[in-house]
């Protein structure tokens, strides 16, 4: 005795199977596009003293998706504030030459200025119509 299963609309869920591969595919693409945009306005918008910190801000590849990451000491405080504090102007400082200060002073540090979460605010109206456009055009 011979039993024959025949399953019809295979077609379909193999479509379905390739539909989500295809979709996972784009939607990492479009998560590394729109973390791209954040790091590009959060560049713009860094404090320019040194420019270190707005050279700091790259995009990298996460488990399985991507993250965006400033590697620079001062950023938590430009995005969080700090209390006022003196600075000594010490021109053997190796970031010394690029900035515009007295010699030898000390001078009051008291204005931090955020870059990462307005620029993640100014990014974030736009996710939801990326996403849409993403699935849309990975199911065609």
């Amino acid at each position: 005795m011979v039993v024959k299963i025949t399953l019809k609309g295979i077609g379909k869920v193999n479509y379905l199977l390739d539909v989500d591969k295809r979709l996972q595919k784009q939607l990492n693409i479009e998560e590394k596009d729109f973390l791209e945009d954040v790091a590009t306005s959060a560049r713009r918008r860094a404090p320019r003293d040194t420019g270190s910190l707005a050279r700091s801000i790259e995009v990298i590849p996460w488990e399985h998706g991507w993250k965006l990451q400033v590697n620079d000491r001062a950023a938590f405080f430009q995005e969080m504030g700090f209390k006022p504090h003196p600075f000594f102007t010490d021109p053997s400082r190796q970031d010394f030459a690029t900035r515009k200060l007295p010699l030898y002073r000390w001078i009051t540090v008291s204005k931090n200025k955020p870059f990462v979460g307005p620029a993640l605010e100014s990014n974030l109206s736009k996710l939801s119509q990326r996403i849409s456009n993403t699935v849309r055009r990975s199911i065609k």
